[in-house]
């Protein structure tokens, strides 16, 4: 199919919406989110220029994504980003999205280590992303916490998204579960 020579922001978002709506229950956000960050604009941005035309470059960039998400791959995974527990973390295939619900674990692990008097020593097996630990890290700069993951990409990640956050208070260490964790008495796991 051969793209007009001239898109208007509205135009592609109803298209896409239309072409994404067998693919995903949210075709409307998917294109939404394909566009601005295309564009690097907030959603605000749409919203008040929906006739504004497309440049010709950012159109076959934007159809690029569009055809990676009508293959089927995360609109995470496309963009490099997601949001969780009010911070963007950064993803890639070498990490499992961070999915809403998670943020109940978080709420929940908040609540067990509230009710502790010790110093708060938190160990996460799997990080992946780092989302449960830079979410725990975020809300306390005061607890200790270890993350551990067999994958050196993942914890690559991780790390990246404890910066990006502003987390120092996290140790990442490389191994299966347990095996690369030399301390114990840990307050949650």
């Amino acid at each position: 199919m051969t793209a007009p020579l001239s898109i208007t922001h509205q135009q592609w978002l109803n298209q896409s919406t239309t072409e994404f709506n067998s693919l995903s229950g949210t075709a409307s956000l998917d294109a939404r989110v394909l566009l601005c960050h295309c564009l690097d604009k907030p959603l605000s941005y749409l919203l008040a220029w929906p006739d504004r035309v497309i440049s010709d470059s950012d159109l076959v960039q934007l159809n690029s994504l569009k055809e990676r998400r009508l293959a089927g791959e995360p609109i995470a995974y496309i963009t490099g980003f997601r949001e969780f527990w009010s911070m963007n973390f950064k993803v890639t295939s070498d990490v499992l999205i961070p999915r809403p619900e998670t943020e109940i674990l978080v709420e929940w692990a908040l609540q067990k280590v509230s009710i502790l008097k010790t110093d708060k020593k938190i160990l996460e097996l799997g990080t992946g992303s780092g989302a449960i630990a830079v979410a725990l890290a975020s809300e306390n700069p005061k607890f200790h916490i270890t993350a551990t993951d067999i994958s050196a990409n993942a914890l690559d990640i991780a790390s990246e998204n404890a910066l990006l956050n502003d987390c120092p208070n996290i140790t990442f260490l490389q191994g299966s579960w347990f095996e690369c964790v030399a301390e114990d008495g840990f307050d949650l796991i």
